[in-house]
């Protein structure tokens, strides 16, 4: 502790606590508690880029030369149709040798999905419901 953090410290009971590191999921880029979001123009490869990081750290794998701690990841996917997205992830988990328990931690939230994903169905009918976005997200 520096004596400048000392020093507020004794003056304040609210600097006294320790400072905790947060957990890495994507070493140097995500921490846990952190919500991502990646922004660029059309058909320029974020959903495909996306896809390889949610499998990567869905297993624990690296993602372009950076560690990622397994766990599982929630995908919120607006534009992309089922088959589309389907194919890909398919493809990059092949690629990846992404294992059964890597794709089980996968859990994809799909305006587009199919006709009876539950995910799906759940994350269309919050769609444009800021309250009931805002619960659904602190549900999962």
């Amino acid at each position: 502790m520096t004596k400048a953090a000392s020093d507020y410290a004794t003056a304040n009971p609210f600097f006294s606590f320790a400072l905790e590191e947060p957990i890495s999921v994507w070493d140097g880029v995500i921490c846990e508690q952190q919500i991502g979001y990646l922004a660029a123009e059309w058909s320029l490869g974020k959903t495909p880029l996306l896809q390889q990081l949610v499998l990567s750290v869905a297993d624990g794998l690296s993602c372009i030369g950076r560690s990622t701690t397994k766990r599982p990841v929630l995908i919120l996917d607006g534009e992309t149709p089922y088959a589309d997205y389907r194919i890909n992830l398919e493809r990059i988990a092949t690629r990846l040798g992404t294992s059964n328990s890597g794709i089980g931690n996968v859990i994809p939230f799909l305006r587009y999905g199919a006709e009876g994903d539950k995910c799906s169905e759940v994350f269309r009918a919050v769609i444009g419901h800021t309250e009931k976005a805002v619960e659904f997200i602190r549900q999962q």
